[in-house]
């Protein structure tokens, strides 16, 4: 996958290809899929903070598990498919050690 983005918006370039289109409509599909992800775990884990049920809250524990590593799937394919942004979450990471 070529450059087509500009640095800070993540939005198309002026006169890029149809390929370049619908390069940058995958990574924002794979960008609101994490947070859906995110929105998940906020739910779940407000499940699990609001009862006292230990067999759901089990449940809802394995669920939010599998949530967490959708993540994991969804920001290893993001990674791969936009280096600047994998550059640029790693030097994050860096930051704050």
């Amino acid at each position: 996958m070529q450059n087509y983005y500009s640095n800070w918006t993540k939005t198309p370039k002026q006169n890029v290809s149809a390929s370049a289109e619908n390069d940058w409509k995958l990574l924002n599909d794979i960008r609101a899929d994490i947070i859906s992800e995110f929105e998940a775990i906020n739910q779940y884990t407000n499940h699990i903070n609001g009862n006292t049920n230990p067999e759901m809250i089990k449940y809802w524990k394995s669920i939010r598990a599998e949530e967490e590593m959708h993540i994991g799937e969804l920001m290893s394919a993001l990674f791969r498919l936009d280096h600047e942004f994998h550059a640029n979450y790693e030097k994050g990471v860096e930051e704050n050690k």
